[in-house]
């Protein structure tokens, strides 16, 4: 493969074991990999728009507790812009927020054993090609920190006793600080948690995947996990084990590659769950053992 400096370099670009060695290549540094799975053509419009209306009525609920206007109003915003969503954006919306619950959840336990500094600082870069940019921009601005606030109160993230958080901790509000609506929404008094809305926007940019290789070597690995999930590979197994040994064991029940579904809907291609599986099986666990 030749390619000149300034080229941008895909999947197209490379031979079944040349792809191969490039994730071997990767296995070798300390980055990680992060994966939503969605079949998008076996959604149903009624059980999108169900899931819709459902979580337009979890974030309504919270309305009631509020004791000032400006959290009223705060809800009653949020719930009016998520219901407005069209179904692809707000399915679009489901699988963003499902990728940054990940990415914040499994990170700090992950890097909190192994290189702390790591977590003080998120760079957040999107390809700017990217033809939803409008709907990302808008996820990580407005929907995502809310949302994944809530989350986050009901299912905190799990931090473990002995690892190294000092660096996260610059992502928390100070004692005293945290949102008087938020409380209200959880219906007691919280001294401290994360200002998700600093760690999401503090650094976050569109940029050209020319000028940044990390935006390139993450679409040649979606790119890649999408051709494995379509069969596209001579060997769709090793493929998956490959780009696997990058994703991050997930909690008991859960694979390391994500798959959302909305409703009753499920993934019935018997190959789709071979290749996720065994994805899973070569994950990087993450409990670290010295």
């Amino acid at each position: 493969m030749r390619k000149k400096t300034l080229d941008e370099i895909k999947l197209k670009d490379f031979d079944e074991e040349q792809f191969a060695t490039f994730v071997r290549k990767l296995q070798s540094t300390e980055c990680i990999l992060f994966l939503t799975v969605l079949d998008s053509g076996g959604f149903d419009l009624a059980e999108i728009e169900e899931h819709q209306s459902n979580q337009v009525a979890r974030i309504a609920e919270n309305r009631s507790k509020m004791k000032f206007e400006e959290g009223r109003l705060l809800i009653d915003d949020l719930a009016n812009r998520v219901r407005k969503l069209s179904p692809q954006l707000y399915v679009q919306l489901v699988a963003h927020l499902d990728i940054l619950s990940q990415v914040l959840r499994g990170t700090t336990l992950y890097f909190s054993q192994r290189r702390a500094a790591t977590l003080s600082r998120f760079r957040w870069r999107i390809d700017e090609k990217n033809p939803q940019r409008p709907s990302f921009e808008e996820v990580l601005t407005y929907f995502a920190p809310p949302l994944l606030q809530s989350k986050s109160l009901k299912d905190p993230i799990a931090m473990v006793e002995g690892f190294d958080y000092s660096h996260f901790q610059r992502f928390e509000y100070e004692p005293g600080t945290f949102p008087q609506y938020l409380q209200e929404a959880v219906g007691r008094k919280i001294e401290g948690g994360l200002n998700l809305g600093k760690l999401l926007n503090e650094d976050k940019a569109f940029v050209s995947s020319h000028s940044e290789p990390g935006v390139q070597i993450v679409d040649l690995l979606v790119s890649g996990f999408r051709r494995v999930l379509r069969a596209g590979f001579a060997d769709n197994i090793k493929m998956a084990e490959l780009i696997g040994g990058l994703t991050v064991q997930h909690e008991r029940g859960n694979w390391s590659v994500h798959p959302v579904t909305l409703g009753r809907q499920q993934f019935a291609n018997s190959h789709v769950k071979t290749v996720i599986g065994r994805a899973d099986r070569n994950c990087r666990k993450m409990m670290h053992r010295p």
